[in-house]
């Protein structure tokens, strides 16, 4: 990737393999693709979410979720579909601490 294609808002959760030091980053939404909560929003929308690489998915673009604290961290991520949204709020550890449909 280019550096210029990277939003100057993009958030990232950064993971590292204990075995061989190796790091990645994701956007946060990747975290949430196979929540159950997302699932179900998902399925109740007709749609099997788990047939989907997370990379074609709308929140898991770059730039599509918001630090909304440091201390402690939170992130909210929205995933929206046919005019309703469920908004996710993952931790540091990038565990859902919280969902709200709407």
């Amino acid at each position: 990737m280019v550096d210029g294609d990277v939003p100057d808002d993009g958030l990232f959760a950064t993971f590292e393999c204990d075995q061989c030091g190796v790091s990645f980053d994701l956007p946060p939404g990747a975290c949430v693709v196979d929540h159950p909560a997302v699932v179900t929003f998902h399925h109740d929308h007709g749609e099997d979410i788990r047939s989907r690489p997370y990379v074609t998915l709308p929140f898991c673009r770059l730039g599509s979720a918001a630090l909304e604290s440091r201390d402690p961290v939170r992130v909210r991520v929205d995933v929206r579909l046919d005019g309703d949204a469920l908004h996710l709020w993952l931790d540091g550890e990038t565990t859902v601490v919280e969902y709200e449909r709407e």
